[in-house]
């Protein structure tokens, strides 16, 4: 299903990314929003099998001029384990940070619902700035952005 959905906004997908066992993956992944027209945004992080719990992080989201905010989520459960975050926006940009003293593993990092054209969706873009692990360990350099988007919008 993924793939039939990813192939009508990227008519040339590209592979999945390869993570090491002790290293994380963040991706996004759509899902329909609560009204027409809107998508809910999860900014997602999969650690592999020796991946340390994460402690923090700040990442930006950068959206392209056909999508709007339309607010943060605020049930942001999605993440094994409790996080305090901040999420704010400047512009076409949406700057997040989140902190935990025991840890998270995979879930969302942080969730926004935007609003406008289903085709921009495939512009969004995810960076992440900081990954430390819960004894302040920098993990960016095992960590993937991937260049794919998990697109769910096809479970209406």
């Amino acid at each position: 299903m993924m793939a039939g959905c990813h192939e009508a906004l990227d008519p040339a997908p590209r592979p999945l990314p390869v993570v090491a066992p002790d290293g994380h993956l963040a991706q996004l992944v759509v899902t329909p929003g609560p009204a027409a027209g809107s998508w809910t945004v999860h900014v997602t992080l999969a650690g592999g099998a020796a991946a340390p719990r994460v402690g923090g992080f700040r990442a930006r989201l950068v959206l392209p001029p056909e999508l709007a905010v339309d607010g943060e989520v605020a049930d942001q459960r999605g993440a094994e384990g409790a996080m305090m975050r901040a999420v704010r926006q400047d512009g076409g940009t949406v700057h997040a940070a989140g902190a935990a003293a025991e840890g998270v593993a995979d879930g969302d990092l942080f969730v926004v619902t935007v609003r406008g054209a289903a085709e921009a969706l495939a512009q969004l873009r995810l960076e992440l700035e900081e990954l430390v692990d819960v004894r302040g360990a920098d993990r960016r350099a095992r960590a993937v952005v991937s260049p794919r988007m998990d697109d769910r919008r096809i479970r209406r």
